[in-house]
């Protein structure tokens, strides 16, 4: 059985390093299947800031990177969904997974 707590904290250290100096404070990561039946990882990271500290050219290219070592680390397949969530953007409401 897969350990979601885990895979988050994975993806979390992979994330922080390529989107710092960005701190990236919490990742949620659930399981969701798409129309076909599919499973995938919906990832919701929430990060200190506002959206314009991130860098685009690094977000659109995570699964990228998150994909083999997931793979490699844990074995996991799913495809990773990811959405950023500022802090700013949040404001006074809970941060939860999808």
């Amino acid at each position: 059985m897969r350990d979601l707590v885990k895979i988050a904290d994975t993806i979390k250290k992979l994330i922080a390093i390529e989107l710092a100096p960005v701190e990236i404070l919490d990742v949620k990561v659930q399981t969701a299947f798409d129309r076909e039946g599919d499973e995938y990882l919906r990832v919701n990271v929430l990060y200190d800031g506002v959206p314009r500290d991130l860098d685009f050219k690094k977000t659109s290219g995570m699964i990228r990177l998150l994909r083999p070592k997931l793979l490699e680390l844990m074995g996991e397949t799913a495809f990773p969904v990811i959405s950023y969530i500022s802090s700013s953007d949040l404001g006074d409401r809970h941060f939860a997974a999808a």
